[in-house]
């Protein structure tokens, strides 16, 4: 129920020191009390009448009549308890008006308006008379239908952080807004509990509680770092806390194994209701991931081989004790092939009835290989005095030949002849020199310190992996 701030009704000029009463009587201050012994003015009409008393005081110089007041349903205008209110203090100037009103049982549901008629003197002064929506509003009655149900509180335990949900005829329990059957909870932080009247039922006293748990402290356990070296197997450990979550990297993950390399930040976390005590951050360096037992990481060009395993460029030899790459090898002819085969993406290669090179058979290790290599013009071999050629698979590449075979894989861009030496030992007019200066100008080759290239020094195969990643990222 709301009940309006006090009125003062007003509709004539004001009196004269020493003239006639010229003013209309006045409301100093009313009230509307329920009858029931509850401080709200909400009543259960379906099974009980609502009974209240208006109340309100009047004053007026010549002396009023005794207001008449009415009860008025709001949606259905159903109207009730008109009748005078009876003075019972005061006089006629300044006295002190009270009316009991029943709303039978049944009645509308709703707010109900408690008003009451334009105040007039025996003098004829009064308030505007004007129509109904001019009375001046005393209070609002609620009526509602329903059986009424006051559900029992909910209890809070803070040493055993717990709180209890009572059962209640008629009424459902809500925490955080889901429901919650009666029973004993476990609970952190701050808990809000509300009851909700079920079909037919009306709440009928206090339906809310919060309350706030002081936080538990709590120390997070540690991480456990399995470093293998680099191995595939390395994990980090996430250990199972209450009130605690962890984050690797910045990320929540659950208690458990999980992969790691590189560094590994592990962070703890407290949950709402817990406070962390102790060490909360733990980190922790992987060795690098090794794909060959024969490559160390921190070597001289360890990325580029790994990339190569990563790219499936090179599968290296098998061996009992897993797979090697021999990095310090020179690098075949035919692994060549391979290599830059496998770099574009292993295409479709339509072989011919007999093979280009005396050398290459069907059926032998990287015959389709070296037979696109040279359909796609990136080698041609070499012709012997018959007229045929040879591949020589099992020759190890040259550093010249190999830029050739790269600038061909490339595409074959345009060359230009250098005006001077691209590095001390590869002088212009030299066969392949713009290859190799292409190489070196593309950022595919830096050559030896002393500023030599080595032109006839067969590849090894560590070199040979950062030219093809170095390719790789620039093309």
């Amino acid at each position: 129920m709301s009940v309006a701030a006090p009125l003062v009704l007003t509709g004539a000029v004001a009196a004269h020191a020493d003239g006639p009463d010229t003013q209309a009587p006045q409301i100093a201050e009313y009230s509307v009390t329920s009858d029931d012994g509850d401080d709200d003015l909400t009543y259960f009409v379906e099974h009980e009448p609502a009974t209240f008393t208006a109340t309100v005081r009047v004053t007026d110089e010549t002396g009023s009549d005794g207001p008449i007041v009415r009860v008025r349903s709001v949606d259905t205008g159903q109207s009730v308890g008109f009748g005078r209110m009876e003075r019972v203090s005061g006089d006629a100037h300044d006295g002190v008006y009270a009316r009991t009103i029943t709303i039978p049982e049944g009645h509308a549901p709703g707010d109900w308006e408690v008003t009451i008629y334009p105040l007039s003197d025996s003098l004829g002064n009064s308030t505007d008379p004007g129509e109904f929506a001019y009375f001046a509003t005393l209070g609002v009655v609620d009526i509602v239908y329903g059986t009424p149900v006051s559900p029992a509180a909910v209890t809070f335990d803070d040493d055993a952080r717990t709180y209890t949900i009572p059962a209640a005829e008629g009424a459902q329990y809500l925490v955080d807004g889901e429901v919650a059957d009666a029973g004993t909870y476990s609970a952190t932080g701050t808990v809000e509990i509300t009851a909700s009247a079920l079909d037919g039922y009306i709440l009928d006293g206090e339906s809310e509680w919060t309350h706030t748990f002081a936080a538990e402290s709590v120390t997070a356990g540690a991480p456990a770092f399995d470093d293998r070296s680099g191995s595939a197997e390395d994990t980090v450990t996430i250990p199972a806390t209450d009130g605690v979550e962890y984050l690797v990297n910045g990320e929540v993950v659950g208690a458990g194994d999980h992969a790691a390399s590189g560094t590994v930040t592990v962070t703890a976390r407290a949950l709402s209701g817990y406070e962390l005590t102790g060490t909360t951050t733990w980190t922790h360096g992987f060795d690098a991931t090794t794909p060959f037992i024969d490559v160390e990481p921190g070597v001289e060009h360890f990325d580029h081989m790994a990339w190569m395993a990563e790219s499936e460029i090179s599968y290296g030899w098998q061996t009992p004790d897993g797979p090697e790459y021999r990095p310090l090898s020179p690098v075949n002819r035919d692994a060549m092939a391979a290599f830059l085969y496998r770099m574009a993406d292993e295409p479709a290669v339509d072989l011919p009835e007999s093979s280009p090179f005396t050398d290459m058979h069907p059926g032998q290790q990287h015959y389709k290989e070296v037979v696109w290599a040279y359909q796609e013009g990136i080698t041609t071999g070499w012709t012997m005095p018959d007229g045929t050629h040879q591949f020589r698979p099992v020759e190890p590449i040259n550093r010249d030949a190999m830029a050739a075979f790269m600038h061909r894989f490339a595409g074959a861009p345009d060359l230009s002849v250098p005006s001077a030496q691209c590095f001390e030992d590869v002088p212009t007019g030299m066969l392949f020199a713009e290859e190799m200066c292409w190489m070196k100008s593309e950022g595919l080759s830096t050559g030896w310190s002393d500023g030599t290239y080595r032109p006839l020094t067969p590849v090894k195969r560590d070199a040979m992996a950062a030219f093809l990643h170095r390719f790789d990222t620039n093309f």
